[in-house]
Order: structure tokens, then C-alpha cells, then sequence
């Protein structure tokens, strides 16, 4: 796990995650409770859902719609 605290004292992870296809994915973020507990739990599901191939981001909107 590498959940660690940035300067303004912000537990944050980030982590490089290897997919079923040999691809490399970047996995960071910040949880949403300020603990070290909580980082590692945001850090295990934001890893789970990489694996399972889910969508990180909805699709935005754009002028022409």
C-alpha cells in the first residue's frame, strides 16, 4: 500500500497497477475522510475497479449535445 501524507498534511495515495492485458494504469486519489485507514480502503477499491475494467469517468457533455 503507499498511502502517505502530502505537505498540507492530506493522506493521499497512488499506485501502478498492472491489468489482466499487460497494460499499465496509474492509480491516485485522495480519500474522502483524512486517515491513513481510510486511504488504504479508497486506494483497495480504486485498484478493484481498475481490474474489473469499470469506467473511472463519466463521459462529459459537449456543446454539440
Amino acid at each position: 500500500m503507499s498511502a502517505r501524507r502530502d505537505r498540507s498534511g492530506r493522506w493521499r495515495y497512488r499506485v501502478v497497477v498492472r491489468r489482466h492485458d499487460g497494460t499499465k494504469v496509474r492509480v491516485s486519489g485522495t480519500p474522502s475522510l483524512n486517515t491513513k485507514e481510510e486511504a488504504k480502503h479508497a486506494e483497495r477499491a480504486h485498484v478493484e475497479r481498475v481490474l474489473r475494467g469499470e469506467p473511472s469517468r463519466k463521459e462529459a457533455m459537449t456543446f454539440g449535445a
